[in-house]
């Protein structure tokens, strides 16, 4: 279970490091894919780890990432780098 967190944290932070050489608007532009945008399938990343974080920890889940309509783009690749 600790190498594969260290493997989660490491894949994380190379692809959103990755990402961020790229221009904003690669974000947030539409794509047929099961997320509309990068920007979504990040959030979603992000949303997924913090469900299965309070699940381990055995702590209730502060909030749902879902019903956030609007999002920021250094919000969420800084979210899944620095949250569980």
């Amino acid at each position: 279970m600790v190498n594969y967190a260290a493997y989660n944290v490491w894949a994380n932070e190379t692809l959103v490091e990755w990402l961020k050489t790229k221009p904003v608007e690669v974000f947030t532009k539409e794509i047929p894919s099961s997320f509309p945008s990068i920007l979504k399938t990040l959030n979603h990343i992000w949303a997924v780890e913090e469900f299965w974080h309070s699940v381990i920890s055995e702590t209730k889940l502060e909030t749902n990432r879902y019903l956030q309509t609007e999002l920021d783009v250094e919000e969420v690749t800084s979210g899944i780098i620095q949250h569980p």
